[in-house]
């Protein structure tokens, strides 16, 4: 009976207390979870002054990336040419026997590429 009387006395019993004890915190984690959405969205919504720095940056490493795989392809140009050159030579003295000249001229310009590295274009 001293159960009864104390929540006479108290004009509340123990269930009543974790009732209101779990509300309570139920409420306080609303709260939280508000304030953390607030919080976020702020954030998102705030400009940053670094990204555009940051995308220029990038954009500035892609063009020199670009530019060197453009670099490269013009260099691969050259020297496939160089090669179609000599087998086209090749063919040509095989079919009629005549253009050693002109395969003279395309050993001297393999040689110097495998020398220097650098193709000469020759126009014919």
């Amino acid at each position: 009976m001293a159960m009864s009387e104390a929540t006479q006395i108290i004009g509340f019993g123990p269930e009543s207390l974790w009732i209101f004890f779990g509300v309570l915190i139920g409420l306080a984690i609303i709260v939280v979870l508000w304030l953390d959405l607030i919080i976020k969205v702020r954030e998102v919504r705030k400009p940053k002054v670094n990204d555009e720095q940051t995308i220029q940056d990038r954009l500035s490493n892609d063009h020199k990336r670009l530019k060197a795989l453009e670099d490269k392809t013009k260099e691969q140009d050259k020297e496939l040419r160089l090669i179609l050159r000599s087998q086209m030579d090749i063919l040509h003295h095989l079919v009629d026997g005549n253009g050693t000249e002109k395969m003279k001229k395309t050993q001297t310009d393999i040689e110097n590429y495998l020398i220097t590295g650098e193709v000469e274009e020759r126009k014919e």
